[in-house]
């Protein structure tokens, strides 16, 4: 592992522990690879001391070429501090190595509030890290004295003129700057920050009203290569105005400059955490804009990992409304791309840490949590959710179960009001069928859009609805299904009768006796199944009555086989009068297979009285073919 890779792999470790608690897997991981690379690096060498004075940072003595901007992220981050560097010692562990960077998470106030960082390092327990108690910088032709000595001689030592070791974290800073007159200035801070809810902010010194800005004609005629190198100049960057920043950006995404487009994206996020809110705005728009090309031309892994972990960081700390309606839409903007990636993984990923982070943080100010939840509903949102539903009716079953469900089962309602709404519409019958089965897998979180759809037009939304309903539902949606009993068309009646008493149960007993004598035949013929279902006994004396004066054959001779289900001895008498032959001259009798109906429900009672008005038919029963099929259906007598 080179140098650069060290800090960086210092910098991911640093963001996760922002982004998580320290014993979260992603954060134990990296410290576990930052501790595998500090000792590799201290295997040949006693010490390790990273220090940094200027913006610039030193390693044990050496000025950090190219130091990239992880190089200037954690030399900001030490002069920001007041710390002049580290001392890294053989030995260090995971547990050092948290101690040290928790300390470089704290805000400066928060770290001089807390006693500074030599008595954090005492808290903490850490052993193999130290502060640095010498301080380092180049020295220029301007520095030398009049003997000439020193120019092969960059960079130099100079003598720490704190005291007590670097007690304070603080002295060591102060001493360069006074005896030497080129310390550092202390960070600007706002002392009187903007009240919760303001939308107003200084006007920053970066753009065209900067006089450090480079005119638009000046900056057209630069070469890329130009223009960069200009940008990665200190501050710059943000002496630039936003479409030139923005564009300078765009260009090297198109010509997968990932390295460099990169580096100045870190510059946008190291922003976000700057004290001045006008700063954390401004990075916050330009970052809208960048979270906007994740859908196309669309942003490498590489790119889309620092994006996330910053807005989402900035999500869960920023304390001003008004900055944080910016971050929260750049969020908004990178989270609604993914899924026309297919990550649908990542999205939840993405939100649990969101989640996560605002349920450890100290202050629930509900316009954080209407944030949160707004990003749910815009998951959920149609421009969102069409892509999902076009991959829904092309996916394999495997990719349907892994992925795209789990994902559906996540947005929840916003999502199932989609998958319904789009029911409705769709003309193709399988896309229908896999819309169905996505709202299945949603149970009862469907429910609310599914009961709104019973009021559709559309004969089949209301079938499918019902259908969906029986299979989701309890008892309690009886009320909304039983009007559908009675809709225009029968197969919309069909389904009713069925959610009715799949929902029901019992208590849908008493609307379905209701609607069976008035109903259609094919309406009828459901009902009676339903109920035989049920065993319903209640219903026993309408369906006998259904079997006796029905019109439709079909509907009699189903009633009456429903009967043998639901054995009621009080309904002998008029199912004797149906099996026995009348007149005794001329006699006349039911249909053969409604006399032999009403036969087996006088069995199903198995009582004496039944018995016994079996046992009389047939002794009365000339020797005919309905002899024969009644011996043949109905066994011995006893």
């Amino acid at each position: 592992m080179t140098f650069p890779e060290l800090i960086q792999t210092l910098q991911m470790t640093l963001k996760a522990l922002m982004m998580y608690t320290d014993a979260h897997p992603r954060s134990q991981e990296a410290l576990d690879t930052l501790a595998t690379g500090v000792s590799a690096w201290l295997k040949e060498r006693p010490k390790l001391y990273l220090a940094a004075s200027n913006g610039k940072l030193f390693l044990d003595g050496a000025p950090m070429e190219n130091q990239g901007i992880h190089g200037n992220a954690l030399a900001k981050q030490l002069t920001e501090r007041q710390i002049s560097g580290f001392i890294l010692e053989q030995g260090v562990t995971q547990s050092d190595l948290l101690g040290m960077l928790k300390i470089l998470i704290l805000k400066p106030a928060k770290l001089d509030e807390l006693g500074g960082p030599v008595k954090l390092l005492a808290d903490y327990q850490v052993q193999h890290i130290t502060l640095g108690q010498v301080q380092y910088r180049e020295i220029r032709e301007s520095d030398l004295d009049g003997s000439g000595a020193g120019a092969e001689e960059a960079p130099a030592l100079m003598a720490n003129p704190t005291q007590d070791g670097g007690a304070s974290g603080q002295g060591s800073q102060q001493g360069e700057g006074s005896q030497q007159g080129q310390g550092p200035a202390a960070p600007e801070r706002d002392e009187d920050p903007l009240p919760l809810g303001s939308t107003g902010f200084s006007p920053s010194p970066a753009g065209p009203g900067s006089p450090t800005a480079i005119p638009e004609q000046d900056w057209a005629r630069l070469t890329l290569e130009e223009k960069l190198r200009r940008a990665l100049e200190g501050q710059a960057f943000w002496d630039l105005a936003p479409q030139q920043r923005l564009a300078l950006l765009e260009r090297l995404l198109e010509l997968e400059h990932f390295e460099d487009f990169l580096e100045l994206m870190e510059r946008q996020l190291m922003r976000l955490s700057s004290e001045r809110p006008e700063h954390r705005q401004e990075a916050a728009q330009d970052l809208a804009e960048v979270a906007n090309w994740m859908k196309q031309p669309g942003l490498p892994m590489a790119l889309q990992g620092p994006l996330f972990q910053g807005l989402i960081a900035h999500f869960a700390w920023e304390p001003i409304p008004a900055v944080h309606r910016p971050s929260a839409f750049a969020l908004e903007r990178a989270l609604i791309s993914l899924p026309f990636h297919r990550d649908f993984a990542h999205v939840m990923s993405l939100m649990g840490e969101v989640n996560g982070l605002l349920a450890l943080s100290e202050d629930q100010q509900p316009w954080r949590v209407d944030a949160r939840n707004h990003l749910m509903d815009r998951l959920g949102d149609i421009d969102a959710v069409g892509p999902l539903i076009e991959q829904l009716y092309r996916a394999e079953t495997e990719d349907l179960i892994t992925e795209l469900l789990p994902y559906l089962e996540f947005l929840g309602q916003p999502v199932a009001h989609r998958l319904v709404e789009r029911l409705g519409y769709e003309p193709d019958r399988r896309n229908r069928a896999r819309l169905m089965e996505a709202i299945r897998a949603l149970g009862a979180t469907s429910i609310p859009a599914l009961t709104e759809s019973l009021r559709s037009p559309t004969w089949f939304v209301v079938r499918n609805t019902l259908n969906l309903l029986a299979d989701l539902g309890d008892a309690g949606l009886l009320p909304l299904v039983t009007p559908a009993l009675v809709h225009p068309d029968l197969r919309v009646q069909a389904s009713a009768v069925r959610a009715a008493w799949k929902l029901g149960a019992q208590a849908s007993v008493p609307p379905l006796v209701v609607a069976l004598p008035a109903a259609p035949p094919e309406t009828q013929l459901e009902i009676l199944f339903g109920l035989g279902h049920l065993h319903a006994t209640a219903a026993a004396p309408a369906i006998l009555e259904l079997g006796r004066s029905a019109l439709d054959p079909k509907v009699r001779l189903k009633a009456l086989e429903v009967l043998t289900l639901l054995p009621e001895p009080r309904s002998l008498p008029a199912l004797s009068e149906l099996l026995k032959r009348k007149g005794r001259i001329f006699t006349s009798a039911e249909p053969t297979e409604i006399r032999l109906a009403a036969a087996k429900a006088i069995r199903a009672m198995d009582t004496p009285e039944a018995m016994q008005v079996l046992k009389t038919v047939l002794a009365a029963e000339p020797r005919n073919r309905d002899r024969e099929l009644l011996l043949q259906h109905l066994g011995p007598l006893s």
